[in-house]
């Protein structure tokens, strides 16, 4: 299940859960632009940390990050994100919250695009402002004989 809803696996579930998905790394949401790619061929749970890298005293004005998949060898991935609502210290997973998702024909790129705002807080105060989040790449039955590239890109 992912997002409140069910989901078929037509060419086979994923074999961890969400919540014990691959971990592919951690990208500052609201530096310098950076990216890093993780492939697959299977449908599979992966989560990424995106970062706040501001200062108490400094706000950047958004955090951002595009995810692009791209299906290769006949087979057609879909994209699907979660991330908590708010931001918590430490960063939490979640893996039904905030659903957004990519289903594009065989042969197109799926690709989301997330930001949020980042906030200044106190003195003593956190300033993190990232979020984890929980990726499901599902092969949606087109051919079940293909892979996957994720590519991930967070900053400006």
């Amino acid at each position: 299940d992912a997002g409140g809803t069910t989901l078929d696996y037509p060419c086979g579930a994923p074999t961890v859960p969400c919540a014990s998905g691959r971990s592919i790394g951690m990208l500052a949401g609201d530096g310098a632009l950076d990216e890093m790619m993780v492939t697959g061929s299977d449908s599979e749970w992966v989560w990424i940390a995106i970062t706040d890298t501001g200062g108490v005293w400094s706000s950047d004005e958004r955090l951002h990050v595009r995810l692009e998949l791209t299906s290769e060898g006949g087979a057609n991935f879909d994209l699907h994100t979660f991330h908590a609502s708010e931001s918590v210290t430490p960063m939490a997973r979640d893996c039904d919250a905030n659903a957004t998702r990519s289903e594009r024909a065989a042969g197109e790129m799926d690709s989301v695009d997330l930001s949020w705002q980042d906030v200044t807080n106190g003195l003593f105060e956190s300033d993190g402002d990232g979020r984890i989040l929980s990726v499901l790449v599902r092969n949606d039955g087109t051919s079940c004989e293909g892979s996957w590239t994720l590519r991930v890109m967070a900053g400006e």
